[in-house]
């Protein structure tokens, strides 16, 4: 997931742009579906830490990672949903333009 989020696939036309949005908007619901389980792995992680002090540095390093990279998984799928949504302003203007370049001539 972190790659695709960051891919800079921008610079194409307008019906891909809006294909890429499409699909994007799909992996962020997916990312959002996943926010109960990382939740829930974090209670059990916490409960367990309580319980069981000998693993608790190492269940404790990796709860604090899973939570952090699924914040930056939402952080990156934010910023990737706003720079594709500014493509797609773009290369609408830029078709419009066109469209009007080839009205005048």
């Amino acid at each position: 997931v972190e790659t695709l989020l960051s891919s800079k696939d921008t610079d194409c036309d307008l019906p891909s742009i809006e294909n890429l949005l499409k699909k994007h908007q799909l992996l962020e619901a997916d990312i959002n579906a996943h926010a109960d389980r990382v939740a829930n792995v974090n209670g059990q992680a916490e409960a367990l830490m309580e319980a069981d002090q000998l693993y608790k540095d190492s269940i404790e390093t990796r709860m604090q990672g899973i939570t952090e990279r699924y914040a930056n998984v939402k952080d990156m799928a934010k910023q990737r949903r706003e720079n594709l949504n500014k493509a797609i302003t773009v290369h609408q203007l830029l078709t419009d333009i066109d469209d009007e370049e080839s009205w005048i001539k």
